[in-house]
């Protein structure tokens, strides 16, 4: 089985070069699937790894402080979702706010939750069922902070 391993730093010199002048590029997707080619793509910006990666590998200090699947770790060490919400009036938002859920902040008529993965599809049921709400965004902790967890402490049981 072939491997690949890029420096994400000359890689991206390397991709801006071939689309600028040969307006080709192959997608490292593509050519993983086609050919079951490992990549290994070192890399510190945590977009390219959400982008591109399955399975991580966190070195901190020369040792190896997590070896796994991206999607375990995320859910591992995120289990919960920040929720804002954007209720139609301030009213709505007070209901809201006195309704149970763990509120992180309030301001006017939009109201930030914490919500566990787990009840995440029951939660927003019972919210646009029970609610006037005009918009809501569910937001993700950023990558960044859950891979510093890992790297602070090593051996997660995933």
């Amino acid at each position: 089985m072939p491997l690949i391993m890029f420096n994400v730093k000359l890689f991206k010199n390397l991709l801006i070069e071939t689309v600028s002048k040969n307006k080709k590029f192959i997608s490292l997707q593509k050519y993983n699937r086609e050919t079951n080619a490992t990549i290994c793509l070192t890399s510190h910006y945590m977009k390219d790894i959400t982008s591109l990666c399955k399975r991580v590998i966190c070195v901190h200090e020369g040792e190896i402080s997590y070896d796994g699947k991206l999607d375990l770790l995320l859910k591992k060490l995120s289990p919960v979702k920040e929720i804002l919400i954007v209720c139609r009036s301030e009213e709505d938002a007070i209901k809201l706010e006195n309704s149970g859920f763990t509120v992180k902040n309030k301001i006017k008529n939009e109201i930030t939750i914490k919500i566990e993965n787990n009840y995440i599809t029951s939660s927003l049921k019972t919210i646009l069922n029970n609610f006037d709400i005009e918009d809501l965004f569910i937001n993700e902790p950023p990558i960044d902070e859950v891979i510093g967890k890992v790297l602070i402490k090593k051996d997660y049981d995933i």
